[in-house]
């Protein structure tokens, strides 16, 4: 129950929302609608349609896709006509909670499915939805909101804001009183519940549900509504007036009742826009926050980009990925303790051949290229010394054996071997980063290199599959990669070596490089799950169109920030020399990453992100060191040993807005589901060649598309297209006569314009 004073502040907060504050109750399941579906078994979810009276008349039921790879289920839907007992949809749709707008004349919600629906009218406020999304906008009967205030509130995605354009024009069509759409981003979302964290929560496809679900109460709910912003309304006859009935096809009949001004029977629903991402299925990439790494780097990434016609994107991740290998082991970071990360990162740089991975890598490798090409020239002097050392020492043990053997002869005591006698150790030369290196390699590289190395890629499918070349097959290889993320000691013994055991004081190795998608999903995405795929970090942007760049920016800046980052050094003040120094979180920094961990643990997914997502504190902690000592290097480069506020803040936001979202791409495109695939493949030979109806018995004979050799496969992708509203049956079988039609499907002919 709500006090008298909060029912007065619900009052006060305007006049968009309904003033209901009790559950609005739902329909019963009735008993004679089916369980199951015969083919997907078992949904998820049930959502009840009912006419004006509350008598049941369609049961929408929902499945998730158990093999699908992203962070969430793959949702399918399957609607079932109580009136003629079949799963299809009538052909004019009802909208959802028909009795509840029936009892109430108050303002409604619009929202986008019967989830978010349910979700608002289980606190009062009252919500309908069209279902079908976008395209079954078109084919529902909205009379019902006729001379209603109609607030819509789509989801946050690019399919939400074509519902709520497509219900807004319908809307005017049928005569609504008032039409508002709910402006959904983190600014207005900020106002309405007073919180800032939704300026990095707030994710693609996010909805009324969520809203709910995260805890908004009714107060913050009317406060987003009070902020929808207002859509014209055409004159309509709503309340038996003079103006004219908006225009409808010939074939409806007209009812001008004043009571019931707008009545569609008989009506072939109207096309609604085609979903168009159909023929590309993969979900947006979203936008790299180049500004988190402060004025000059986010300048100098655009300007690399340009430069090599390739995605800022894979500059920014290369610039990271470097950074993280020039710091090193030199610095440990550390919220508390017994809790420290080293700043290794590895970055895989997706995309297809020539999207500009490898440009756009080399762009910045080129000054790591410079620095370990001094360090080559700095040892020529120390390497003429080992020579001279050399030669002297096996002069001495030449001596040394010859005194052994005169001894030995004699009966004498053997002469020990002189320490000048033993073989100097040879200098290694600096290196950097390597490209093809076996575990034995580079463990003998990162024992005289304890900062550790940048290991690159220019195709990480062949790194991939050489794992376990060396190894016999027993798993070591994959073993030692693993611990290479993590900088912590390391012994490596094997017959190879000698017999004699390598000492890794920390073993830290950065990794980068490109992968195309298909490839991605064989070697990366399948198999065990043993960690090594939570291990990167996606990037997997659109391609840029080749244009002449401006001109490069800040190359001698650039190389001396590098130069600076490279030379920091295993010690402080002279203390735990060839020791990690560790850099410690500010307090106010350790408050706020505590307070954004406990929110991304509550929001763990299931499936195959979740071992990604666990890994994100500790990338969290490694981004804000790289970000706090690439702000150092273009600036003071005194250190002050902290990570502050704001690289914690900035590292939060890159996760937030660009890694999650980038790796829901890559875990869910690089295994999208064979029907959407085919279905891709499907819409574009429906464009190509400019079908105005498709038949699949013939696609299956002539067709030749790949994928769909089995009609079960051609009907899969026709459901994804009908779903998208580019298909729909024909029910007419040629010759307009009685029998068994033809399996027709129209096309919707605004792809055909």
């Amino acid at each position: 129950m709500h006090s008298q004073c909060a029912t007065d502040q619900l009052e006060q907060v305007g006049s968009v929302a309904n003033r209901v504050l009790g559950a609005i109750p739902g329909a019963a399941y009735p008993a004679n609608a089916p369980t199951r579906h015969p083919q997907l078994g078992e949904p998820s979810y049930r959502h009840v349609y009912t006419d004006e009276s509350g008598t049941p008349s369609v049961v929408v039921y929902r499945f998730d896709k158990s093999d699908n790879r992203d962070d969430s289920p793959k949702k399918e839907f399957r609607p079932f006509d109580l009136a003629t007992r079949k799963w299809k949809a009538p052909e004019v749709r009802p909208l959802y909670r028909l009795d509840a707008l029936a009892s109430n004349d108050g303002p409604v919600v619009l929202v986008e499915g019967e989830k978010c629906a349910d979700a608002l009218n289980g606190i009062g406020v009252l919500a309908t939805t069209a279902f079908g999304g976008c395209n079954g906008v078109g084919k529902t009967d909205f009379t019902p909101l006729t001379g209603r205030e109609v607030v819509i509130w789509p989801d946050a995605d690019e399919p939400g804001k074509k519902y709520a354009e497509a219900a807004a024009a319908t809307l005017r069509k049928v005569g609504a009183a008032a039409i508002r759409i709910v402006p959904v981003n983190p600014v207005t979302l900020g106002k309405a519940t007073g919180s800032p964290t939704y300026r990095y929560t707030l994710y693609r496809g996010w909805d009324a549900a969520d809203a709910v679900n995260e805890g908004l109460d009714i107060l913050n709910i009317y406060r987003l509504l009070e902020m929808a912003e207002p859509r014209t309304v055409d004159p309509v006859n709503v309340n038996g007036g003079n103006q004219p009935l908006p225009p409808f096809p010939s074939n409806v009949n007209v009812n001008e009742d004043a009571a019931n001004p707008v009545t569609l029977t008989g009506m072939k629903p109207e096309w609604g826009e085609p979903d168009m991402s159909v023929l590309n299925p993969r979900r947006k990439p979203p936008v790299f926050p180049s500004e988190l790494f402060g004025p000059f780097w986010s300048k100098w990434m655009r300007s690399k980009g340009e430069g090599c016609s390739a995605p800022v994107d894979y500059v920014g991740l290369s610039l990271l990925s470097l950074t993280s290998s020039l710091i090193g082991c030199s610095r440990f970071v550390s919220p508390w303790e017994s809790w420290a990360e080293p700043p290794v990162l590895w970055v895989a740089l997706v995309g297809n051949p020539s999207s500009g991975k490898s440009p756009a890598l080399e762009s910045v490798l080129g000054h790591a290229r410079k620095i370990q090409q001094d360090g080559a020239e700095n040892i020529k002097e120390e390497l003429r010394q080992y020579e001279a050392d050399l030669l002297a020492a096996q002069c001495l043990r030449n001596d040394w054996e010859k005194q052994v053997k005169a001894a030995a002869e004699k009966g004498e005591p053997i002469p020990p071997m002189p320490e000048a006698a033993e073989e100097p150790a040879k200098p290694e030369r600096p290196r950097l980063f390597v490209s093809d290196a076996t575990p034995e390699a580079l463990a003998r590289l990162l024992a005289n290199q304890p900062k550790g190395l940048l290991v690159t890629r220019d195709e990480l499918a062949g790194w991939l599959g050489s794992f376990n070349r060396y190894a016999g097959g027993q798993g070591g290889d994959r073993a030692f990669w693993l611990e290479a993320n993590g900088g912590r000691p390391y012994v490596i013994d094997r017959a190879r070596n000698g017999g004699e055991s390598v000492t890794i004081p920390n073993l830290a190795a950065s990794v980068i490089g490109g992968i195309q998608p298909e490839k991605l999903n064989s070697l990366l995405l399948s198999g065990d799950d043993d960690g090594l795929t939570a291990r990167f970090l996606f990037c997997w942007p659109d391609p840029v169109p080749l244009e002449r760049p401006q001109g490069t920016m800040g190359e001698q800046e650039a190389e001396q920030a590098f130069r600076w980052l490279n030379g920091l050094s295993m010690t402080r003040y002279g203390e735990n020399e060839g020791q990690p120094v560790i850099v410690r979180l500010a307090d106010d920094a350790v408050s706020f990453f505590q307070d954004w961990r406990k929110g991304h643990a509550e929001a763990q997914p299931e499936g195959a992100m979740a071992s990604w997502w666990g890994k994100m504190p500790g990338v969290c902690l490694r981004i804000a060191l790289c970000l706090e000592y690439l702000w150092l290097a273009t600036t003071t480069r005194a250190e002050n040993f902290t990570v502050t506020l704001p690289a914690i803040e900035a590292a939060t936001v890159m996760i937030e807005q660009y890694l999650k979202p980038m790796a829901a791409r890559t875990y869910g495109d690089a295994g999208l589901p064979q029907a959407e695939r085919n279905a891709a493949t499907l819409a574009k030979w429906i464009v190509k060649n400019k079908l105005e109806r498709i038949n699949t018995r013939e696609i299956q004979r002539t067709g030749k598309l790949p994928g769909m050799r089995k009609a079960a496969e051609i009907r899969e992708a026709i459901e994804v297209l009908e779903e998208a509203g580019w298909l729909r049956a024909d029910s007419l079988r040629a010759g307009g006569g009685a029998g068994r039609g033809k399996r027709d499907y129209e096309a919707n002919l605004v792809l055909l314009e």
